[in-house]
């Protein structure tokens, strides 16, 4: 019997580079000690667009519509559900107009309303078992003002489209050679040692972080929009969790005697989450959001800016997994002279059933049979010295 290279399995690891484990398919010369190895496997991308429109009426206690300025879309994190085969997604577009009043003469005001996004994805590799997350980001978004059944301009029509990203984290198991031998040949084990990467805890969190910001230029009379996005991220370990840091850039629209203005200002946060966290080496994946921004104009023309955010953490441990990935040197082994009697051994402290039917490259199955009581059910001799028959 031959090894040949076609004997060897590839499997990829999220972050790593393809490993190679020697496959241990069953021959009646050569014997396998398996493992089974799990980790967290690579990431499956799926990818799509999907288009949404509506006719937005504003309350009847909100101005009549002029000129649409500007309008935006902001979708509030998404809720997944999964079922095999198909991914439901929901969540809820923050549409926001900027308006001129109906000969208002230059003042404006920010029309503001929502709206339910549902999306139900039909995909044969969404599995409830997968590690699945969903990005969603708008765009090409169309503002247009309409009139109501009544001939006001109080309808604003709006169309956008969204760009869905979702993965997929699937657990997978391998198993691959722990150690091996054959009957006829002698060879070198060649083994690898990788690290798995596992998902060890994933949770999601929420948090507030508040500055005082500086007085507008020129000074603000009415704050007319504010929002939020994140601009950077670090993530420390610390006893009993992790201290997330970072920032947000807070965008104001503004109203002010010159005319709208927009400014971008920096709002630094720094929150310790408590989370367990694995003994050893682990990595941690964190991934801050705004969900909404509260501010606040003081007389002297600075605001204080509010941003209520969220978090999702994800931690990864590494487990080392040594396993064999390639037989070199192999030469064949004589059998002249070998007894035709029965062959028995006499174990010692802390040998197995492995350890010895690689000593007589014997077949463990049947060393096994012939001796029903000698080895515990992790394959361990039971007794020091009692004999143990080899070969019938």
């Amino acid at each position: 019997m031959i090894i040949k290279s076609s004997l060897g399995a590839f499997f990829e690891i999220e972050g790593e580079a393809s490993v190679k484990a020697l496959a241990v398919n069953e021959d009646s010369e050569t014997f396998f000690r398996k493992k089974t190895i799990g980790f967290e496997g690579r990431t499956l991308l799926q990818t799509g667009e999907y288009r949404f429109g509506e006719a937005l009426a504003l309350n009847q206690s909100e101005k009549s519509i002029g000129e649409i300025v500007c309008g935006s879309v902001c979708l509030q994190e998404p809720q997944l559900s999964l079922s095999p085969g198909r991914a439901e997604i929901r969540t809820t577009a923050l549409i926001k107009v900027l308006c001129e009043e109906e000969d208002g003469e230059g003042r404006y005001y920010m029309a503001i309303k929502t709206l339910p996004v549902a999306i139900d994805y039909a995909n044969d590799a969404v599995e409830e078992h997968k590690h699945v997350s969903v990005e969603l980001e708008p765009f090409d978004s169309e503002f247009m003002p309409e009139l109501d059944q009544y001939g006001e301009n109080r309808v604003i029509k709006t169309a956008f489209s969204v760009k869905m990203k979702l993965k997929m984290n699937e657990p997978k198991a391998y198993t691959v050679a722990d150690d091996m031998f054959e009957k006829n040949h002698l060879g070198q084990l060649i083994k690898t040692t990788a690290p798995m990467p596992r998902l060890f805890e994933k949770t999601d969190r929420s948090f507030s972080a508040e500055a005082k910001l500086a007085p507008t230029e020129p000074a603000a009379e009415l704050i007319l929009d504010s929002s939020a996005k994140n601009a950077s991220l670090t993530v420390e370990k610390a006893e009993g969790g992790i201290n997330i840091k970072g920032s947000f850039i807070v965008t104001l629209v503004y109203n002010t005697a010159e005319g709208i203005y927009s400014t971008d200002h920096s709002l630094p946060y720094e929150q310790f989450l408590a989370i367990e966290l694995p003994e050893g080496e682990s990595n941690i994946v964190a991934d801050t959001y705004p969900i909404e921004v509260i501010t606040t104009l003081h007389s002297d023309g600075s605001v204080t800016a509010r941003v209520i955010a969220g978090t999702r953490v994800c931690v990864y441990t590494e487990a080392e997994e040594t396993f064999i990935s390639e037989v070199s040197k192999r030469t064949e082994l004589s059998h002249d002279g070998e007894p035709d009697a029965l062959v028995f051994c006499f174990p010692e402290k802390n040998e197995s059933l492995w350890s010895i039917a690689k000593l007589y490259r014997a077949d463990p199955a049947a060393i096994a049979e012939h001796n029903p009581a000698a080895f515990d059910e992790n394959g361990n001799v039971r007794e020091q010295g009692k004999p143990i028959l080899i070969k019938a």
